[in-house]
């Protein structure tokens, strides 16, 4: 357990378990992959030149927001081979708009579901014996246990590629963890990224050895201004590579759960996303 002074995002609160449902078709597929239930999407499953590891929330990798999040990765990055899809950004959030050839992008992105078939829904969340503290701690202990050798599979299954990370809420820590000292991803020297964090402490900045971005909620109780800048002061301290995106107006959770029929909360999600896109392209790039 970490000392209060250690913490730099806080547990999980209110904000982590509230979500508008987005609408669209997910184009991925559901694999076994080291064992754990994955959602995996993009172009080039079997040789891809860059994969993305997603760690969702606590709604999971196979809710459709997240799913159409990793879609609109995999449409993204180096020029792969053509798919007949193609994602507009809308009011209505990413939206898979049908047959429109285009030269598909060449991410592969993996989403570990470390919840084994029990995120939060909806629907429990209308469930008055639904207890969240009780469910946490097994869903955590799962994760902390089936991370690494869902990671090393994945690194058996495509050897080569370069590796990038995102974690989004609950997922944060399992994003910043897959890159630090001596991990295969930080080999690679490919960067993080994270959105909203929560469950974050002063170790995952100091062993952090990869590029990351973070991008952050201006209203966020895990994640507030007076704990982002202690993160910025290590990172500074350090010489490390950052980039903080502050989004004004918005609350913990918009770049996944946004409700799309907000202008503010849409524009910030979409931008959100194509600032991560942006961050893994600049390293992805490089030979």
């Amino acid at each position: 357990m970490a000392s209060h002074s250690n913490v730099l995002a806080h547990p999980l609160g209110d904000a982590c378990f509230r979500t508008v449902q987005h609408t669209g078709t997910a184009i991925g597929k559901t694999e076994q992959v080291g064992g754990m239930p994955t959602y995996i999407t993009g172009a080039n499953q079997t040789d891809p030149k860059a994969i993305v590891l997603f760690f969702s929330d606590v709604f999971g990798p196979f809710y459709i927001n997240n799913q159409l999040l990793m879609d609109y990765y995999a449409s993204q990055g180096a020029p792969s081979v053509k798919r007949h899809v193609c994602y507009v950004f809308r009011n209505h959030g990413y939206k898979y708009v049908g047959l429109m050839p285009f030269e598909m992008k060449g991410f592969t992105v993996l989403g570990i579901d470390y919840f084994l078939g029990d995120p939060v829904t909806e629907a429990r969340l209308k469930d008055k014996n639904f207890d969240r503290n009780t469910w946490r701690p097994g869903v955590e202990k799962i994760a902390e246990e089936r991370i690494p050798g869902w990671i090393e599979a994945i690194k058996q299954r495509y050897p080569g590629a370069k590796f990038c990370t995102v974690g989004n809420c609950f997922g944060a820590p399992y994003a910043m963890d897959a890159c630090k000292d001596d991990s295969f991803v930080c080999g690679s020297g490919i960067p993080a990224a994270v959105a909203h964090p929560s469950k974050l402490t002063e170790d995952h900045f100091t062993s952090l050895r990869v590029p990351i971005l973070l991008a952050c909620a201006e209203i966020d109780h895990a994640f507030p201004a007076e704990l982002r800048r202690r993160a910025e002061d290590i990172f500074v301290s350090r010489k490390h590579t950052y980039h903080f995106t502050i989004f004004s107006g918005v609350s913990h959770g918009f770049a996944a759960r946004g409700d799309p029929n907000v202008e503010n909360d849409c524009w910030a999600k979409e931008e959100c996303a194509r600032g991560i896109v942006q961050w893994f392209k600049r390293f992805t790039s490089r030979p």
